[in-house]
């Protein structure tokens, strides 16, 4: 195999024309839409009990059992199945909306029974993550599964968009009752959107016999470095991102006097070049050196993160996250798709609940360690440091050889053969 001909991108391919993978978008859109208008209209419910004390108290509950079951389930989407699981978990989210839209109908619950619905749904949360990661692996053919992340951070970053408005307008007319209602809906249509993923999925059985124990797939990850170098980097990418975009830009709007009206624009900003990076990224061919290409993206958007010290303006700002988000849609896809690639089918959900548990089940240590920054060095400083560490790590992963060795046959690589 010569130097030319392993710089070349894979084959093209795209996965829009996968009639099964577009089922599973659409579905996979009102999935996350809800998620969001769940959190947002717990942390409101639970402020306007306690207040915002309360409010961080109970979403953080519902963020535990997704950091101590997420593995777990992973396990378990390799031995019944990504689907099942999915709809298990799906059909678990469907009754704690049900049961949180009756209960609240009465009146204001007490922050015990908003606990329980978020550790309830936070359980089923941990089951519904690494499945919903495993399915695009099974969907799409080994070149198409990186340009496929694309559309899915696209329609993350979507969901991100819509669902601030929905549940505002769900919370203004009827409080968590039907800010609750909306999403049984969601799930619901959600759940036979999944559904109807049954007859692309035949191919795909689960197998009981086979070893697929957290300790396997631990095991198996550790012998192959590529996957523990792409593990590393989104997990370090997340730590060093989610902190300055869940608190870092909402105290910038407090202690600059922006406004309610100009950090919702700045936000709308930021979801909207969101979006255009991960339809561009779904769009473009896949490179030959997916991490490598990961790692430019990155720095790129640690660019936009360090300008956000330097500036407390709102249209700076926006500008800012604007060169941010429109890079973290590649950077993301190319890091996921790669996972997806590599890994055999019968170890994917492991492997994709250990790439969920960065994203999400480290979300409580990013974010603390974000404040901890904030109100040690002040606001300016932290973005800094922030930015610095994304900057940081998408260069040390360029170092790497694994990043910089050209890949062309992931399914090669899928079955275990070395290139």
């Amino acid at each position: 195999m010569t130097g030319d001909a392993e710089a070349r991108p894979l084959r093209a391919f795209s996965p829009w024309t996968n009639p099964g993978f577009r089922r599973f978008l659409g579905g996979l859109s009102l999935d996350l839409i809800g998620d969001q208008v769940w959190f947002l209209a717990l942390a409101w419910a639970a402020s306007d009990v306690g207040g915002p004390q309360a409010a961080g108290l109970v979403v953080a509950a519902g963020s535990v059992p997704r950091m101590l079951f997420m593995l777990w389930m992973g396990s378990l989407v390799d031995r019944v199945g990504a689907l099942r699981v999915a709809q298990v978990a799906q059909v678990a989210r469907s009754l704690v909306m049900a049961a949180t839209c009756a209960t609240a109908t009465t009146g204001k619950l007490p922050l015990i029974v908003l606990t329980v619905s978020a550790v309830a749904f936070g359980i089923a949360d941990a089951a519904r993550l690494p499945a919903a990661g495993a399915i695009p692996g099974l969907l799409l053919p080994t070149e198409g599964r990186v340009r496929g992340q694309g559309l899915v951070q696209a329609c993350a970053r979507l969901a991100l968009v819509v669902s601030g408005p929905m549940a505002g307008v769900a919370l203004a007319v009827g409080g968590l009752s039907v800010a609750a209602g909306a999403n049984l809906a969601l799930f619901l249509t959600a759940f036979l959107s999944f559904r109807g993923l049954r007859t692309y999925l035949a191919a795909a059985t689960a197998n009981p016999q086979q070893k697929s124990s957290v300790r396997a797939g631990l095991k198996y990850v550790r012998g192959q470095p590529p996957l523990v170098l792409a593990l590393i980097t989104a997990t370090f990418l997340n730590l060093a991102l989610l902190g300055p975009l869940n608190i870092g830009v909402v105290l910038r709007s407090e202690t600059a006097g922006w406004g309610s009206g100009s950090l919702g624009i700045v936000f709308g900003v930021f979801g909207a070049a969101s979006v255009l990076g991960g339809v561009m990224s779904a769009r473009i061919a896949t490179p030959a050196r997916p991490i490598l290409s990961a790692a430019g993206w990155m720095t790129v958007s640690s660019l936009g993160f360090i300008a956000l010290g330097f500036t407390d303006d709102p249209v700076v700002t926006g500008s800012a996250l604007a060169l941010s988000g429109f890079s973290l849609g590649p950077a993301a896809a190319r890091l996921t798709g790669f996972l997806q690639a590599f890994t055999p089918r019968e170890t994917l959900g492991r492997v994709m609940a250990l790439a969920s548990f960065s994203t999400f089940g480290l979300t409580p240590v990013a974010l603390s360690a974000f404040g901890f920054m904030a109100a040690k060095f002040g606001l300016d400083v932290a973005f800094i440091i922030s930015g610095v560490g994304c900057l940081a790590t998408g260069l040390i992963a360029a170092c790497f050889p694994l990043a910089r060795r050209p890949i062309l046959h992931f399914e090669s690589h899928a079955k275990g053969v070395r290139l």
